[in-house]
């Protein structure tokens, strides 16, 4: 998904924090833990979160899960994996 689509959404901070560069997006908070992805959440809908993800540098949205979001994902692009980390206050 690209970023345009759901920059109307963003939680805040995400507008300060997250790069975008020759179409790919970054998101300085992701990191990576004993080889699995902590990826955190840039906006948030009734029905979704969308996080940047690590492996394609895409928005990928992902349907809450009994109106819970955090938890590991499995990401749209591959067969990798990330873990989505609850929001920050």
């Amino acid at each position: 998904m690209k970023y345009e689509k759901i920059k109307d959404k963003l939680i805040p901070d995400a507008d300060k924090r997250i790069k975008v560069q020759d179409g790919k997006v970054t998101d300085p908070m992701s990191e990576q833990v004993n080889g699995e992805w902590m990826v955190n959440p840039v906006a948030l809908t009734k029905n979704n979160v969308f996080v940047v993800c690590p492996y394609c540098g895409m928005i990928h949205g992902h349907g809450l899960c009994g109106g819970a979001y955090a938890g590991t994902r499995t990401a749209d692009c591959t067969n990798g994996i990330y873990s989505i980390d609850h929001v920050k206050a």
